[in-house]
């Protein structure tokens, strides 16, 4: 009886050994929130590098950015980022706003309220792009990841949407064009306005689609 309680002992603690070399552990949660007046802005930059983009269409002439921030699930050896000192880096250029978090380190899960501009660029490392527009010129780069985003019929031009690695989808649009090889996909399409968009994604899918209304 001593033999197999000293065992079950030995191999209890055994495992308490091994746990903390294979474990991650998960990550700590920080929201920030940020206002910015575009009353005279008409471009906005967004930078990011891991996580979500959710675009909600605003009527108001202020942006609203509300960051989830966590740190990469780590291993043990790994030592805790202070998010508390983690911000969104933003400045003005000219008539244009930039916003950029892009630490490597971190997944960020943004959720922006946008009023019309005259360009939107966003860029994002791995993750998703989703949500709707106004009438803006669109430019949006994915490295990895999926984009679906809605944009006004109206107002919207030439569209080309792109994946090297996966599917494009167009929808709503008065008129489209699909290339496919092996791997990747492309469509090219119009709306019934003057706005162009450009979608590129390289391992995911990229679509869009054109609404009648521009309202959130």
């Amino acid at each position: 009886m001593q033999t197999n309680t000293r065992s079950t002992l030995a191999v209890l603690l055994l495992l308490l050994s091994i746990t903390p070399v294979a474990a991650t552990y998960a990550a700590k949660v920080k929201v920030k929130e940020y206002t910015f007046d575009l009353a005279d802005i008409d471009k906005v930059d967004i930078h990011a590098s891991v996580g979500s983009i959710n675009i909600i269409h605003t009527d108001t002439k202020k942006a609203s950015v509300v960051l989830e921030i966590r740190q990469q699930n780590r291993h043990w050896y790994q030592s805790d980022i202070d998010l508390d000192a983690v911000e969104l880096d933003s400045h003005t250029r000219g008539k244009g706003l930039v916003l950029r978090q892009d630490d490597n380190d971190l997944n960020i899960d943004w959720t922006i309220e946008l009023p019309t501009v005259a360009d939107t660029s966003i860029e994002l490392g791995v993750g998703k792009i989703e949500g709707k527009l106004g009438d803006t010129r669109l430019y949006v780069n994915l490295g990895v990841g999926d984009v679906d985003l809605g944009m006004p019929l109206a107002t919207t031009g030439d569209i080309d949407l792109a994946s090297g690695v996966g599917q494009a989808s167009l929808r709503g649009a008065e008129s489209n064009s699909h290339k496919h090889s092996f791997v990747s996909q492309s469509v090219e399409g119009h709306g019934n306005g003057d706005n162009n968009v450009r979608i590129k994604v390289g391992v995911g899918n990229a679509g869009l689609r054109l609404e009648h209304t521009t309202k959130p």
